[in-house]
């Protein structure tokens, strides 16, 4: 006779097990005993609305309607000068245009960036983290390599592997991509994959600041999210962040110092100067002094970029932007894309992050150039320039008066630094010897927990407590 085996008891992991039929329901606590049992009534949507409740409902309903009949008319004077002067805010610097964020990018811009890294995989066999690795570093060498090529282009009208002046370490992370995928007509593939994919990035960075990289590095399933625990910041939450923090404030708050710098006399006069372009009609002709100041105002732009920024930027120090855990550098580019596109342009803020991910570096690295960062448009924009602009732009007399004045700045900064930090050091050494002097009067008390018995202890020196 063949008898079935008792099904064995499986560990409930945590969870309590169901209790046998057979077993009485458990008595309530002792405090709870004797005390009536709560009427549950029925769900509502099986009873609906009670008619105390619909009546309840009904009061309140009149009620606040007459109080809002009885309220005296809103006095909008207050919110008509707020708008009036956010207006005035907005108009304030009518040329300072932001850069554009595309924060929800067409997947007709994605597509042709992931679709030929994926034929690499299907075609291949190879796995997404390796390929998409290598097409991060021939992206971040051909970014890095672009102005040099530019200037090759235009001095010899030819065109070379490496530009001149290219590190060995450079050409040989370059070269050592292509062996990784086996016989030439493979390696022949990869490359035409990896040109479409990237030449596909650049015509989607010119549709606004977004980052691509990272979105395809989430979007192919590549975040660690088990031991680093990657997700990368929407670009919408990033934004948000970063209009809060305000960077285009700080480089306009460091152009004012610059322009006030006590050795920059030039400066001074023509900041004193722009107060012309803050002028404002006479009360009783507006009508008549309409023409003067709008033609008057019509220059502030001409003005600022002509003679206010070139007479501050010597004496000026560049805005800071760090990331501790950059990622890919989404907050970087939220940042940069919320102040006027001529402060990226010119280098005025200094974007930088760090990780503990090469990934995540490459890919900032990327961010950074793809949308001219810390000075990168510049570095083009250079690049491309004819011999007479740029005899124009590395006017020696010039370039040693500004390494003149920057050394002399570093300096002035350096001494204020080591100023502070002496007086920092002074203030503690105070607060060290106040503690030490008034350390004499000290008296703790406490009871033994096995006696009972109170001792007091003076302690003649520091005193020092541990507690356990």
């Amino acid at each position: 006779m063949t008898t079935t085996p008792e099904k064995p008891v499986r560990a409930t992991r945590g969870r309590s097990p169901g209790q046998p039929a057979s077993m009485p329901p458990p008595e309530p606590p002792q405090p709870m005993r004797g005390k009536p049992k709560v009427p549950r009534g029925k769900s509502r949507k099986n009873r609906g609305l009670e008619p105390d409740e619909v009546a309840g409902a009904v009061s309140a309903t009149s009620a606040r309607d007459q109080t809002q009949a009885d309220a005296p008319p809103r006095d909008d004077t207050d919110a008509e000068a707020e708008r009036k002067a956010l207006e005035r805010q907005r108009v304030a610097y009518p040329w300072h245009t932001p850069s554009h964020i595309n924060h929800d990018p067409d997947e007709r811009l994605l597509a042709p960036i992931r679709t030929p890294l994926e034929a690499i995989g299907n075609r291949l066999g190879v796995r997404p983290y390796q390929f998409f690795w290598d097409w991060l570093i021939i992206v971040d060498l051909s970014l890095k390599h672009l102005p040099g090529h530019v200037a090759n282009a235009r001095k010899t009208g030819q065109s070379v592997p490496f530009p001149p002046g290219t590190p060995q370490e450079e050409i040989d992370e370059w070269n050592a991509v292509w062996p990784r995928y086996g016989s030439n007509d493979n390696q022949q593939f990869v490359y035409d994959k990896f040109r479409e994919a990237f030449h596909a990035l650049l015509d989607a960075a010119a549709d606004g600041i977004f980052d691509y990289v990272g979105h395809l590095y989430m979007n192919m399933q590549l975040g660690d999210s088990k031991y680093k625990a990657q997700y990368f910041t929407p670009m919408s939450v990033a934004s948000l962040m970063a209009q809060m923090t305000q960077p285009a404030a700080n480089v306009y708050e460091h152009i004012y110092q610059a322009l006030t710098h006590p050795d920059n006399a030039a400066g001074q006069a023509l900041l004193f100067a722009s107060m012309v372009f803050s002028l404002q009609p006479r009360e009783g002709n507006e009508a008549e002094d309409a023409p003067v100041v709008e033609a008057i105002a019509g220059g502030a732009e001409e003005f600022f970029f002509q003679k206010l920024l070139p007479a501050a930027l010597p004496y000026y120090e560049v805005v800071e932007v760090n990331d501790c855990a950059v990622g890919s550098g989404v907050m970087l580019l939220a940042a940069a894309g919320c102040v006027p596109v001529w402060m990226n342009d010119l280098g005025l803020i200094r974007y930088s992050g760090m990780d503990v991910d090469a990934f995540c570096v490459r890919m900032a690295s990327i961010n950074l150039r793809l949308f001219g960062l810390n000075g990168y448009a510049m570095e083009c924009w250079i690049a491309a320039q004819d011999e007479d602009t740029l005899a124009a732009i590395n006017n020696p007399v010039k370039l040693a008066e500004l390494e003149q004045i920057r050394t002399q700045l570093k300096a002035a900064r350096e001494a204020a630094r080591l100023v502070a930090e002496e007086a920092e050091k002074a203030r503690i050494e105070e607060v060290r010897a106040a503690r030490q002097a008034g350390s004499d009067d000290v008296k703790v008390e406490f009871e033994e927990s096995t006696t009972g018995k109170k001792k007091v202890v003076k302690a003649g020196g520091t005193a020092q407590l541990e507690l356990f």
